[in-house]
Order: C-alpha cells, then structure tokens, then sequence
C-alpha cells in the first residue's frame, strides 16, 4: 500500500502553487504516487458494485490530475533553477527529489555546453 493519499497529492499541489521555490518532498513520492495511482486502478477493477466503481473512478481521474498539475509546476520550477544555476554558481537543488536532481544535472550539463558565441559563429 502506498503512503500516498488523495488529500495529500491536494495539499501538495497547493503548496506547491503556492510558493515560489520547489515544496519538499519524500524522495519516494513519484514510486508512492505510482504504487497509489495503481492500487486505486486494481480496485476498479476488483470491485463489483457499480457505485464503488465511479467513486474510485473519479477519485483516480483528480489524483491523476493533481499528480499533473504537480510535476507541470516543479518542471517549470526546475527549469527555472537551471538558468538561474548557470547565471550564479550556487545551488538550486534543495527541495528536490532524486530524480529531479538528476533531470536538473542533465539540464544544466547540457546547457553550459551550448555555447551561443559557437552558434552565431556557425552562422557565418
């Protein structure tokens, strides 16, 4: 069973909207989310009342709703920390998760390699 809850994606993606810098998260959400997201999938599919079935329905359709807007809004966190991380050497890594580190990491190797000056240089 995840530790993952409908209420707690909700609380999330509102903290999340809400401020400016990334919301701190378990390393192991997006397993948990998955293994939740799962888990309320079997149930459908296990259950033999018509009624339990639309309840779980829409609760999967407005986690899974949440669970997008969450990562639309971190993305554009995280994309926003690598141009800053380029501009100034510091850290902008607090707050997220080992998997966005590793997209960050990416992200920012990537782009200190695009040199603008080759670019326009190409050009010519």
């Amino acid at each position: 069973m995840s530790n993952i809850s409908f209420d707690e994606l909700a609380s999330i993606y509102d903290e999340e909207s809400a401020q400016r810098e990334l919301t701190e998260l378990p390393n192991n959400f997006y397993d948990e989310t998955k293994k939740f997201l799962n888990s309320l999938e079997e149930a459908m599919t296990n259950s033999q009342d018509r009624k339990e079935k639309m309840r779980l329905s829409k609760l999967y359709s407005r986690s899974d709703k949440f669970l997008s807007k969450i990562i639309k809004e971190r993305r554009r966190k995280i994309l926003l920390a690598v141009h800053h991380s380029i501009l100034k050497d510091d850290d902008y890594t607090e707050n997220m998760t080992d998997e966005e580190k590793k997209v960050f990491e990416e992200l920012e190797e990537n782009m200190e390699e695009l040199s603008f000056e080759e670019l326009v240089a190409s050009r010519r």
